[in-house]
């Protein structure tokens, strides 16, 4: 759905991760649905200060082409850290931990994050991970959805079968992860 740049922000001297929405049909704009989408993710992120949430510094457009821009963070997500051997213990504690902290603010907003899964943890050294990716996050104003959303491989039973997305829902999904 989007794409993520490194670019620098000029005002404040500093490097941002810049995302914005492509276009389902490149040679066409941006529907109103999809605006409106990677506006409400920025909107939905912003909310949560918190020290395991990627921090939304501004939302904008160029032109008609919406984007946000956020922390930086070096990297790698813990989709590819685990990927050449498994996290040890002590690390996938260390991480679930604070992942729970985040998604306990979240819900304090009434926020659920819908796409709990590895690629959308960053790791952000230190023994820090930060939860980002609130491109499928609901409110209660938002629901219900109507399908499915979410990645497979992670989503709570339940939500295969139609059900709204929960606490309990993303609470699974970070076990599976």
């Amino acid at each position: 759905m989007g794409a993520v740049y490194r670019a620098l922000d000029e005002s404040l001297q500093r490097f941002v991760a810049v995302k914005v929405m492509r276009a389902a049909d490149e040679g066409r704009g941006l529907t109103a649905k999809q605006v409106t989408r990677l506006l409400d993710e920025a909107v939905s992120q912003a909310r949560l200060n918190h020290p395991n949430v990627v921090t939304i510094y501004y939302v904008g457009r160029d032109g008609e082409e919406p984007f946000f821009a956020m922390e930086l963070l070096p990297g790698p997500t813990l989709g590819t850290r685990i990927q050449d051997e498994p996290l040890p213990y002590s690390e996938v504690i260390l991480y679930a931990q604070q992942v729970v902290d985040a998604l306990m603010q979240a819900s304090r907003h009434g926020l659920i994050h819908g796409d709990i899964k590895p690629r959308n943890l960053i790791l952000a050294g230190d023994g820090i991970v930060k939860l980002g990716d609130f491109g499928l996050a609901k409110t209660e104003d938002t629901m219900p959805t109507t399908g499915i959303s979410g990645t497979l491989s992670y989503m709570a039973p339940e939500l295969s079968r139609g059900t709204d997305p929960s606490d309990q829902s993303d609470m699974y999904s970070l076990g599976v992860t």
